[in-house]
């Protein structure tokens, strides 16, 4: 009997030392998870700037081709200018040389 109650003791001096191991483990677990937590919510907030500088630039994007269209449009207007005076220009040099 005195053996039994010798590897009862010893069974629970094990069962303290696995718990012991156990608290350990769930410890550095529960610091594994904080560290990743901290790393995904930098990494959200690196999806969150990129996001933002992607609408800058389609903001830029869309100001760039506006000038461009205005630039076009005053291309126009000035050959259209252009063409008008140098079509007056030649029916007034015709109509001088003509006299």
């Amino acid at each position: 009997m005195v053996r039994q109650i010798i590897e009862d003791l010893e069974k629970g001096d094990l069962c303290e030392t696995t718990a012991q191991s156990y608290l350990i483990d769930i410890q550095s677990l529960k610091t594994a998870i904080e560290a990743k937590d901290s790393e995904i919510g930098i990494l959200d907030d690196k999806i969150d700037n990129y996001v933002e500088i992607g609408k800058e630039k389609d903001r830029q994007i869309e100001a760039k081709e506006k000038i461009i269209l205005a630039n076009k449009v005053a291309l126009r207007g000035k050959m259209f200018q252009g063409f008008v005076g140098g079509s007056l220009a030649g029916i007034v040099i015709g109509v001088v040389i003509m006299l």
